[in-house]
């Protein structure tokens, strides 16, 4: 037998996708015992699997935004030949010695998803084949460069680890042009905020954990049963958050769509324009996308609503039948019509003055109903055309102003009614609400209070450069730097592939999860198979 072909790989970011790609990796290089593998993974946190979001050692009441139901290895572990390790459902009951009741449908805290996401690594490595080499480089990696045999990956403290190929999963991280994020939450559970104003900028769900962190991560406790605060006196005197629009992300009381509930048109109508519309041809997002969308919502809408007066409107009914449906019960019913403007953007469209905390209050009333509320049927429909948009950006089935619109205004507003806080987190908000902890000012300008600090609760996007993957310059040329500072200038293909700076396929180099948040939609951080660029791209090295 001959010397044994030698690969290289670099992964930059240990977080989930990290730990996917080594998995794929460890596999192939059991099944391929002619070559010789060599893996680097740069990740500057303790551990491979957690990434910052799942860190073992944050508190527990910071919970995953999704049931375990969807933390699901099992195919996965079947396909990268390690199908004896235990499920997650498995590890976590036999190591906290607990059986949970409705295990699928309760939300695990983040920190037990990051030690199963370990568990995985350290199984995976003791299993893997003597022809694979794992190094471990606990830095940011902050430049790469062309070398004479493949890439060079520097370091914060200038180590050059050469590579041949690289996978960047580099994950959400803080921002050149942004404040670092407050995780790990240590950070704020550290910081003296008591008697503090503090004004956040953003309130999404990172926004609710920084609410939970110096409330309940001081001491406090929320009392759920009475609906009350009791206060440790170390929280701060008031947080004031703020964003674009000052509207809070809708709570979830399950993430589990009921086994009835499914595309009643929309589902074919994309279907038809991603396999019949020539090639050629792009559609409009605004003029035809979004219609559907608003009719698939209005559908549900009504078919929860019309439910609870005793109707049953089945998926087969056509619209004539459906409008009639519908203009017959609103003769008989004086009850709110269904608007697609006010369900997503109620603060622009309501008559009356628009006031956050009665909005609060609102939400919290329909997701406590779950599915059986008209508004959470309605609002649901954008959970399951998740996966139909994002393949209408990998096949580029839209034109580019309609993909500009959709990143400007919509991908935003979808994400914060659709994919919200677990109830419970949402609830301690109202109670912080309610007992002046978290003051909504929408007109900050006019708002005449002297903030003690201000801290930034936004998540990095994919127009901003991620710090854990670049300081200065990200360089990816033919021997020559260029500004890529901003992740969204890595421009790449419905394979996972960045084009270099003449717009050439670059083969070498691969993006997965939020790196390839410029050509795909919702990447699910805990899905070894959404988007899963690495698959075909690892089979074609091992050739």
């Amino acid at each position: 037998m001959g010397p044994r072909r030698l690969i290289r790989i670099g992964i930059i970011g240990g977080g989930p996708k990290g730990l996917f790609t080594y998995l794929r990796i460890a596999h192939l290089a059991k099944k391929n015992p002619s070559f010789r593998v060599r893996v680097t993974i740069f990740e500057p946190q303790n551990k491979i699997g957690w990434g910052i979001a799942y860190n073992t050692k944050q508190p527990a009441f910071l919970l995953m935004n999704y049931c375990n139901f969807h933390i699901n290895f099992n195919d996965f572990l079947i396909e990268v030949g390690l199908a004896s390790l235990k499920s997650y459902k498995d590890y976590i009951q036999s190591k906290y010695n607990c059986s949970v009741p409705e295990f699928n449908r309760a939300f695990s805290p983040r920190s037990y998803v990051g030690e199963y996401l370990n568990y995985l690594f350290e199984e995976g490595m003791r299993l893997s084949s003597e022809n694979l080499q794992t190094d471990m480089v606990k830095e940011v990696a902050n430049e790469i460069k062309t070398s004479e045999t493949g890439y060079a990956i520097s370091t914060v403290s200038k180590k050059i680890i050469n590579v041949d190929k690289i996978c960047l999963t580099t994950g959400h991280g803080s921002s050149i042009n942004q404040p670092a994020l407050i995780y790990p939450i240590s950070k704020i559970l550290n910081t003296d905020l008591s008697g503090k104003i503090v004004r956040c900028k953003g309130i999404g769900l990172t926004f609710i954990d920084f609410v939970i962190a110096s409330t309940e991560g001081k001491g406090g406790i929320y009392d759920l049963k009475n609906d009350n605060y009791i206060s440790s006196g170390k929280e701060p005197k008031m947080i004031v958050p703020y964003s674009r629009t000052n509207l809070p992300m809708m709570p979830r009381l399950s993430t589990i769509l009921p086994h009835d509930f499914y595309p009643w048109k929309i589902g074919n109508a994309i279907n038809y324009i991603l396999t019949e519309i020539k090639s050629d041809s792009q559609v409009s997002f605004l003029d035809e996308i979004l219609p559907l969308i608003q009719d698939e919502m209005r559908f549900h809408y009504y078919r929860a609503l019309l439910k609870d007066y005793g109707k049953i409107i089945p998926y087969s009914i056509s619209e004539d039948h459906l409008e009639s449906e519908i203009s017959n019960f609103h003769k008989a019913h004086d009850v709110t019509a269904f608007s697609f403007y006010d369900l997503l953007f109620p603060h622009l469209t309501n008559n009356k003055k628009f006031i956050v905390e009665e909005y609060l209050e609102e939400l919290f009333s329909h997701a406590s109903m779950g599915f059986s509320s008209h508004f959470v049927s309605a609002i649901s429909v954008i959970r399951y055309i998740g996966p139909m948009i994002n393949d209408l950006l990998l096949t580029s089935s839209m034109d580019q102003k309609s993909i500009d619109e959709f990143d400007r205004v919509w991908k935003s507003a979808f994400q914060r009614i659709a994919y919200g806080p677990p109830l419970i987190n949402f609830k301690k908000l109202l109670i912080a609400t309610r007992a002046g902890l978290v003051s909504w000012k929408s007109d900050l300008e006019n708002y005449d209070v002297s903030f003690d600090c201000r801290i930034t609760t936004t998540a990095c996007k994919n127009d901003m450069p991620y710090e854990s993957l670049i300081l200065n310059k990200l360089a990816i040329s033919s021997g020559t730097n260029i500004d890529a500072s901003r992740v969204n200038y890595l421009e790449i293909d419905n394979k996972g592939h960045i084009r270099n700076d003449n717009l050439s396929i670059n083969d070498d180099i691969l993006t997965y999860g939020i790196p390839a948040g410029a050509k795909t939609y919702n990447n699910d951080t805990l899905s070894p198979s959404y988007n899963n660029f690495t698959s075909n791209w690892l089979k074609k090295i091992f050739k």
